[in-house]
């Protein structure tokens, strides 16, 4: 809600809606924005989309700038995993051994951190990595023979065309004046690349999000994910509301700061909590009483709490 009600406002008072970016990370989620947005009646015109559509429609429309063709096909997984086999193959590896499920998350993590096969190759440490590179060059003479591209392709070569071609990083800055982007905590290294390439000369970066509720990750990489989370931090403040205020986010603190040495800590903006504090005591007090039970229950009641004060 906090997206699309931003969106729908600086379409109507700040600036004209093709001007605003709204980018998510699933179709469901997409589909839900821009229901949202268009429930504000706010008028057409706001680009709302995840990042891979947006990757792929821009492609298309600077496909010679990009080095891909602009009827580029789109693998889904099962096409990928078919080819990657055929890399394997290629590669004279057996796949018995080697199946594409084995290799294909260790291409796409590498894509995800922007590197190349050539330069995933180049800093390849050991046997296994010098194997996965073996292939992965593979897989992308394939890809190309095939005019195709996969869902990692349209992330990296997008970042890599705002990187290298200022001209259009002009461009798109000119056109998507204020980016928002939801859920920011399951961003990846390209994807953050994306949105700060897209907002460099505006600094006009909204996102929203919480690296304890990443989908990318399980309890025990939390610090990982809070960590990959901390460079959009010293960007933004934080937003104000009664979930700022210093007894919320010192119980939420109680509940999970033992899971990780490097978890990012949650601080209250003193002034908020000042000025908030006696506009919401119920809340307050309801969220003192139940963070004040034994600690054996404080998970549940703190699950308990937050809904109550939501």
């Amino acid at each position: 809600r906090v997206v699309t009600r931003r969106a729908a406002h600086l379409a109507c008072t700040v600036t004209s809606p093709r001007h605003v970016l709204a980018i998510t990370f699933t179709n469901k989620a997409a589909g839900e924005l821009q229901a949202r947005i268009r429930a504000q009646e706010v008028g057409w015109g706001i680009t709302a989309c995840t990042f891979h559509a947006l990757g792929a429609r821009l492609l298309r429309d600077y496909h010679e700038l990009s080095g891909v063709s602009k009827n580029f096909t789109i693998f889904d997984r099962e096409d990928r995993r078919k080819l990657l086999k055929q890399a394997i193959e290629q590669a004279g590896l057996n796949t018995s051994n080697w199946t594409p499920a084995k290799i294909e998350p260790a291409i796409g993590r590498a894509k995800n951190a922007m590197q190349t096969a050539a330069e995933f190759s180049a800093t390849a440490a050991d046997w296994l990595q010098r194997t996965v590179a073996r292939v992965y060059a593979v897989y992308e003479v394939l890809l190309t023979q095939n005019g195709g591209l996969d869902f990692d392709d349209l992330l990296m070569r997008f970042a890599r065309l705002l990187d290298r071609n200022a001209s259009v990083r002009e461009e798109l800055e000119d056109r998507f004046r204020y980016v928002l982007v939801d859920e920011y905590q399951d961003t990846n290294a390209a994807q953050y690349k994306i949105a700060r390439f897209l907002t460099q000369r505006n600094q006009n970066l909204c996102a929203t999000g919480d690296p304890e509720q990443s989908t990318t990750m399980s309890w025990s990489c939390l610090g990982t994910a809070s960590r990959r989370c901390s460079v959009w931090i010293p960007r933004f403040s934080h937003s104000s509301n009664f979930r700022s205020l210093r007894p919320t986010t010192t119980s939420l603190q109680s509940v999970v700061c033992n899971t990780c040495a490097t978890r990012l800590p949650k601080r209250p903006d003193p002034t908020t909590h000042t000025a908030m504090r006696r506009s919401i005591g119920t809340c307050v007090s309801t969220w003192n009483a139940a963070a004040s039970g034994s600690t054996n229950t404080a998970s549940s009641s703190g699950t308990a709490s937050g809904k109550a004060c939501r």
